[in-house]
Parts: structure tokens; sequence; C-alpha cells
């Protein structure tokens, strides 16, 4: 039996109308989590789509390039231009592999710094400009329904929730979203009361700025303001095109950019080792650390001593993990250490919907790691591999393991420390931005350097 709920997900986004709005003007980041990773064992045969089942090792995917919704820029009346709604654009991926359902949304030109409520919806097209049928020049939410139909899935913290976490993410300050979570198949299903069907579905991702002067005539469900419910962006979800879901090898560089006095310490004379590290390809949630998270043991051992081997071992047992191993220099004057000038190289294997995350330690830090941003890098937009420089999604991050002191200073950070595992707890024991410390830290991009290279 297929069962579409009409409702449910309509109710969810009119309870989180204001803790978003909330959100929008406090600056108060909402944690939307991780998510469900759960779920490996085939599910051959869930129905619903014409050979959905994900029978064995065997991928299903699909994508929805986003489109603009409701762009424009409006005349202040004195031949001025005055409040914007940006063009918003981005891709969609779903990928369901061995029972589990990852969904990567990345998404740009949405007002900045808010939350962005985002649906699978349960119709198939996206509204046309004849949509606005009260010619006041925006297709609010109720004029969009006919098209897009009400929402399906919510694309949140967790995604068998239907929207009840009102979790949704938080566009950065240049007004990205990079969204990816993973579900069991089977557990979604159960939430549905049906078999989850992706084709013939569309995605929207609403909310503009509550400083935009919408008109009265704009309308939103009851209970929820309409600069919250207006869609900025739709897409139409298709199966991945012939040939665009396959596999392909990709050159990842790490190279060192530091140099003497990266550091304002005599220390090493002030630059900035980066220790062995660890990579993992994945699909879902970030396998090697979550922010807001404690770290695990391999977390602690990279980050603080510069060891990535628990990592490895522990990520290599996780859910949606495709790859996973150590990285580090071909054979310098520091061994495995990635010293400035010299470069790690790895090659790797991905399919659209896979992800890559990488960490490497912060030599001369208590415990402060390089990695990915938002979870991981999405190696495809589309099915387009991505290539070039990625050092912008880079971020250093504290491990929360041992208190810090600033880099190149105290007697528990590496090279000085007397062995691995030293020094006091940090009060503070969650990974997070190592710029939270107050120290002074060189821009990333004077420390490393991430390259990503498709390859034929």
């Amino acid at each position: 039996m297929h069962r579409t709920p009409s409702h449910r997900g309509l109710v969810s986004i009119i309870a989180i109308g204001a803790m978003v709005c909330a959100c929008a003007s406090h600056g108060d980041k909402p944690d939307y989590g991780d998510g469900a990773n759960g779920g490996n064992g085939g599910n051959g045969g869930n129905g619903g789509n014409g050979g959905n089942g994900n029978g064995g090792g065997t991928t299903s995917r699909w994508t929805a390039e986003l489109k603009s919704l409701n762009a424009m820029t409006l005349d202040d009346g004195e031949g001025e231009l005055g409040a914007t709604i940006r063009a918003v654009s981005g891709t969609a991926t779903f990928a369901l592999r061995e029972g589990v359902l990852s969904v990567d949304l990345s998404a740009r030109g949405l007002a900045p710094s808010m939350q962005h409520v985002q649906h699978i919806h349960t119709a198939e097209r996206c509204p046309p400009p004849e949509a606005d049928t009260n010619g006041d020049g925006f297709i609010d939410f109720i004029e969009g329904l006919p098209y897009y139909g009400p929402p399906l899935v919510a694309l949140d913290a967790d995604l068998a929730n239907l929207g009840h976490e009102t979790s949704f993410p938080r566009s950065d300050g240049a007004g990205l979203i990079d969204y990816h979570q993973s579900v069991a198949l089977d557990r979604l299903e159960a939430a549905l009361g049906g078999s989850l069907d992706l084709s013939r579905r569309v995605v929207i991702v609403h909310g503009i700025a509550t400083d935009f002067p919408l008109p009265a005539s704009v309308k939103s469900p009851p209970g929820l303001p309409a600069h919250v419910s207006l869609p900025v962006a739709c897409g139409e979800i298709d199966a991945a095109p012939s040939g665009g879901g396959e596999a392909m090898r990709f050159r990842i560089e790490v190279t060192n950019m530091s140099g003497p006095g990266t550091v304002p310490t005599d220390r090493a004379n002030g630059v900035v080792a980066l220790a062995p590290g660890a990579f993992a390809v994945f699909s879902g949630s970030d396998p090697l650390f979550q922010v807001g998270a404690r770290a695990d043991e391999g977390t602690e051992r990279l980050a603080e001593d510069g060891d990535p081997e628990t990592k490895v071992r522990l990520a290599t047992d996780v859910s949606g993990v495709i790859d996973t191993q150590t990285f580090g220099s071909p054979g310098g004057e520091g061994g495995p250490a990635i010293l400035p000038g010299e470069t790690a190289t790895f090659t790797i294997t991905a399919a659209p919907g896979d992800r890559l995350q990488l960490m490497t330690m912060f030599v001369q830090s208590n415990d402060w790691f390089y990695g990915l941003s938002g979870g991981g890098l999405s190696l495809f937009e589309g099915a387009t591999p991505v290539s070039g420089d990625v050092t912008s999604r880079v971020a250093l991050y504290d491990a929360g393991t041992e208190a810090d002191t600033a880099p190149g200073t105290g007697p528990y950070q590496a090279p000085v420390q007397s062995g691995p595992n030293v020094g006091p707890a940090d009060p503070n024991p969650l990974i997070r931005l190592a710029s939270e410390s107050g120290f002074t830290i060189p821009p990333t991009s004077s420390v490393i350097r991430v390259v990503v290279t498709p390859l034929p």
C-alpha cells in the first residue's frame, strides 16, 4: 500500500514558524544534529518506484537542480534599488545504498544567517509564473500548492520525524546551505505509512529575510509567517541520467603552506607542521567528527598526538563509509608528517552523493585539527565532479579533549610535550571551531591547501 500523507508535513512547518523567525532575528543557531544513520543490510524490493529497492551493493540515485523562485529587487520609488530576494541555485542528490537513503542538498543565494525550511513535496512540478494568481509579483506558498503539493519529507535533522524535529539547516553568512543527512529506508517508510517514491516529486526551499517588505497579499498557512513559508527555490526530482551515477576517481592533494613566523612563537621557528591524517569517503552523516559532539578516542589521538590509526579503525565500521585510510608525506625529512612545502597525495573513488572528510592535526596546538566544514565535501554537484582548490571549505577545530594554550606555547603541545596523552582536560569537552578560543590563529590558507582533481 502506498499512502501519501497530505497534511502532516504542513502542520510541522507551521509549528516551527515562530522559532525560525526568532533564529533569523536573534542569530541563535539551532542544532540540526546528525540524523539517523542506521540500517545496513540490503533492502531489496522496496517498491513504489519501479525497482527502487536496493538489493546488495548497487546504488540508486536521483537528482534535482534547484531553480530560483521569487527572486527580485524592489525599487524604492525614487529610482534607487532597495530590498532584494536573491536568485537561489543549487542541487539536491538522493542516493539509496544497502537500505540507507542519503540526501545531499547544496544551495546558494539564500537569505543569510537564518533557518530555511526545506521539504520533498508530494507533487511533481515547480510552479510556473502564472501560478501568481493574484498578480502581486510573488508565488506564495498557497499559490504553489497545486503544483508542488503538500510537504512529504522534511529535510531536517531526522528525515524520519517528518518535520517534528523543527531543526532545519541554517544558512551561513554568505547565504549558503550544505545539508546532508541519511536514514534507514525502512524507518522512513514506516513513518510515512507506505513506500517512498522519489520520482515525480519536487524539492522546495523556503524563507526570506524578515525585514523584506512583503505585501499583505502574500499568503501563508495559518500561524506561519509568510517570510518563513515563501518558496525561494524548487527542483524537480529525476533519476540520475545515464552515466551520471557512475563512480570516478579523484586525486586529493593536501599541501602545507606555512613558513617561518606563521605562528608568533620562537618554537620550531613559528612553522606549523601537519600531522599524518585520516580521510573517509562516505554517504550520509560524517563518520569522522561532529561539531558539538564529544570527540571519540580516534579524534583525541589524532588531534592531541597526530596519530590517525585509531580514527581510521573506528571509522571502518561506521554505516555509510565507503573508504577510510590514513595519509601523509611521501617521505620528507619529517617522515609522514607534512612539513612546510610538502604535499600529501591520495586517490579516492566516489559517485554522485558521496562526500569526503579529512582530518590532520595542527601541530603546535594542544588538540586542534583541520577538517572540511559542513560535515564534509560533496564530491559532485549533481552529476558534475567537483574540481579545483577547496581550501575555503577547510576549518580549524578544537577537539575539546585538552585544555588550550596559545599556539606554540605551553608544555603539552607537540613537538615539546613529554609523551602522548598528557595535559589537563578541557573544561569544554565538545568539538568546536578553534577560533572560539580567542587566541591569535593564522588564516587557514596560510597553513593548508586542499585541491581536488577528477581523474580520467
